[in-house]
């Protein structure tokens, strides 16, 4: 079983500059970028700052930012804001980390949230379901995830 493990990430220039201890609390009083539930009926489950932050018990009701924030409900382009030193994302792991390989993200500090009660699947029509195509990509998908796993990043 793979969870999603989701933690803050930034420019690492982002982080040189604005960020001088790393911690939670300087992470919840900085620009952050959110993902909005509204117009996205499909998602289960939605792990914003306030559950993120809930998760590692500091309240979100601390937050004493001076900095505005952005909200939209399109995660490419949270990342897209970030990747251009807009502010802090939740980068959800699987997602974020080619970005971190490529050092333009970072994690800011190593406190991470893994939901490991959700779980993705792959569904194939059953007329598919011995298809060459549509075996290989199971396969590659898998193979996919296994290397993610073991890479550094998802530590």
């Amino acid at each position: 079983m793979i969870s999603d493990v989701i933690y803050p990430v930034c420019p690492p220039k982002y982080s040189e500059k604005y960020l001088q201890s790393g911690s939670l609390h300087e992470i919840l009083n900085s620009s952050l970028l959110s993902l909005t539930p509204y117009g996205r009926s499909q998602v289960d489950e939605h792990v914003d700052w306030s559950l993120w932050f809930g998760y590692h018990s500091v309240d979100w009701k601390d937050r004493q930012a001076k900095t505005a924030d952005l909200m939209t409900n399109d995660y490419s382009t949270i990342i897209d804001l970030a990747v251009n030193h807009q502010g802090i994302a939740l980068g959800w792991n699987f997602l974020v980390g080619p970005l971190i390989e490529n050092d333009l993200l970072s994690r800011p500090l190593q406190e991470s949230m893994a939901l490991s009660e959700t779980m993705h699947y792959l569904g194939v029509r059953d007329d598919k379901a011995n298809d060459e195509a549509c075996l290989r990509f199971h396969l590659w998908l898998v193979e996919q995830f296994k290397e993610m796993e073991a890479s550094s990043i998802y530590q």
